[in-house]
C-alpha cells in the first residue's frame, strides 16, 4: 500500500524540507540582520522592491520618493511628497518565490534545466510583484475606498496566478518528467 503513494510522499517530503530549510535561512540568516536593537531597518530585498516600484511609477509620469521609515523595517513610497504606500518585508515577495521554487525542486527534472526556470520564474514572479505594488500606490492614490479589495484579493490572486501558470509550465512543458501517478492502477 504504501509503495503506490511513495512519489507523493517522496514529493512532499523533498517540498517540505526544501520549504523549510530556505524559509528558515532567509529568516534567521538574512532577516534577522536587518532587525537588531536599536538598528531596525528595512531588508535590502524590500527596498529594492519599493525603489522598482516607485521608478516604474516614474515611467509613467509619477513623481515619486521612496524611503526609509526612520527606525522600523518599513520603506515609504511617496507620490508628490506624500506618502502613498508603506512596503513591509511580505510585499517583497521572497516567501511567494520560495513557495514556487520548492515546488519545482520537489516535482524534480534535470538540474541545469531546473535551475534555469527557477532563476527565470522568480524574474517573473519579481516583475509581476513590482507591477502590484506599482498599481497598488495608483489604486491608493485615486481610489483609496477600493485599496483593501486590490491589496487583499485582486492583486493577490493576480501573483498567484502567475505563480500556479508557472507550475503548469514546469509540469507540462519544461520539467520532461511524467506527472506523477496518485492513483492505483488496481
Amino acid at each position: 500500500m504504501l509503495q503506490e503513494f511513495k512519489p507523493a510522499i517522496w514529493f512532499l517530503i523533498k517540498f517540505f524540507v526544501f520549504f523549510f530549510a530556505i524559509s528558515l535561512s532567509y529568516q534567521f540568516l538574512y532577516l534577522n540582520r536587518f532587525n537588531q536593537e536599536g538598528n531596525v531597518k528595512a531588508d535590502g530585498i524590500t527596498k529594492e522592491v519599493t525603489i522598482e516600484s516607485g521608478e516604474l511609477l516614474q515611467w509613467f509620469g509619477y513623481n515619486t520618493k521612496c524611503e526609509q521609515i526612520g527606525n522600523h523595517k518599513n520603506m515609504s513610497l511617496q507620490i508628490d511628497g506624500k506618502e502613498i504606500l508603506q512596503v513591509m518585508e511580505p510585499c517583497n515577495a521572497f516567501n511567494i518565490i520560495i513557495l514556487f521554487a520548492a515546488f519545482v525542486f520537489a516535482y524534480g527534472g534535470k538540474p541545469k534545466r531546473m535551475i534555469v526556470f527557477i532563476a527565470l520564474g522568480i524574474a517573473v514572479i519579481h516583475l509581476f510583484n513590482i507591477i502590484r505594488i506599482a498599481l497598488l500606490a495608483v489604486v491608493q492614490m485615486h481610489y483609496p475606498d477600493q485599496m483593501y479589495f486590490f491589496h487583499k484579493y485582486a492583486f493577490t490572486g493576480i501573483i498567484y496566478l502567475v505563480i500556479v501558470v508557472l507550475w503548469v509550465l514546469w509540469v507540462n512543458k519544461f520539467s520532461k518528467k511524467k506527472l506523477l501517478n496518485f492513483t492505483s492502477d488496481k
